[in-house]
């Protein structure tokens, strides 16, 4: 005997009804997924030229730590200078002289630390500007590390449109540079 319960109902089982989406419902889920994106998408752009920014940044400390090391190692001047038909930060290092029992001969740094149109860039994007302020004895807008681990003085200033701008300084006692707190001088 069966429970009452596992019946069939008089007239045998109902068939299984499809089930599918319904135009309507496909238009209000497109609807809410477009202002969604439309809601999204300007933070996240704002969010990839904010980031572009902070990478331009973060690549500019390590190319001036990598000039500040190359300058010890190599014991010789190198120059960071801003290259503005290529918008782009070239590292040269100076020749150098041997010692006295080479009959001071001139020593060329390598290839890609030469100071030529072929030596190293960081290229900065387009709509990045970038103002360099020496306040060394020069003053040409370029920095200028030495084989004593010293540096002129300097300040890089990177700007974008709709950000506030960061100011990166370079420490002539250490060769260092860093970034420029909010409210420092």
């Amino acid at each position: 005997m069966r429970p009452p319960w596992y019946e069939v109902p008089e007239g045998g089982p109902r068939r299984a009804r499809r089930r599918a989406f319904t135009l309507v419902e496909l238009s209000v889920v497109l609807g809410v997924s477009l202002l969604a994106a439309a809601v999204v998408l300007p933070a996240f752009l704002g969010f990839l030229r904010g980031q572009q920014l902070r990478q331009a940044a973060r690549r500019t400390l390590a190319l001036a730590g990598e000039a500040r090391g190359l300058a010890v190692a190599r014991d010789t001047a190198v120059r960071l200078r801003y290259d503005p038909d290529a918008h782009a930060l070239r590292l040269g290092a100076a020749a150098t002289e041997l010692g006295a029992g080479e009959e001071g001969v001139q020593a060329l740094a390598p290839v890609a630390e030469r100071e030529t149109p072929a030596a190293r860039l960081l290229e900065f994007p387009n709509e990045v500007e970038v103002a360099i302020e020496s306040s060394g004895f020069r003053g040409d807008g370029s920095l200028l590390f030495y084989p004593d681990g010293q540096a002129e003085p300097a300040t890089v200033r990177l700007e974008r449109e709709g950000f506030p701008p960061i100011v990166l300084l370079l420490n002539p006692r250490t060769g260092r540079m860093r970034l420029r707190r909010e409210g420092e001088e």
